[in-house]
Formats: C-alpha cells, structure tokens, sequence
C-alpha cells in the first residue's frame, strides 16, 4: 500500500506482487501497468515501452485461438 501511495507502483502492479504474479508485470520492453479489459479472444494492457517512455496498449492474445491465420488476420 506504502508503495502504491508513494506512486512507485499502480494498483495492478501492487497486486501482482502481493499475488506472487510480478514475471507477468514485463512482456520484453513493455512494463504493465494495468488490465483495460479482456475477451474470448484476448487481454488488453496498459503498458509503458520502457526504452521510448510511451503509454501504449497491448494484445495478448490467448492461445486456444493463436492458430496461423488468426494471427495473419490480427496482423
């Protein structure tokens, strides 16, 4: 909560150390911020591009739909 209030960690990020979930706090240059929404096909995140200081959104996409030409047509 100290964390939290000080703003060195945004709520989603405080819980995922509280849930021992932090590997899911990073995916490559993208630190997570917060969850903007899910669905059958995937979850949206707020995100920080570390190297270029940018907010930005990012699709994961969930694996039972990842098949070759879904992701061709996502692309």
């Amino acid at each position: 909560a100290a964390l939290t209030a000080e703003g060195k960690l945004t709520p989603f990020q405080a819980e995922a150390v509280r849930n021992s979930k932090t590997g899911e706090l990073l995916l490559g240059n993208y630190l997570v911020l917060s969850k903007l929404g899910e669905g059958g096909m995937g979850t949206v995140y707020k995100a920080l591009h570390r190297r270029m200081q940018r907010v930005v959104a990012v699709k994961v996409i969930k694996k039972a739909v990842a098949t070759k030409d879904f992701i061709s047509r996502f692309r």
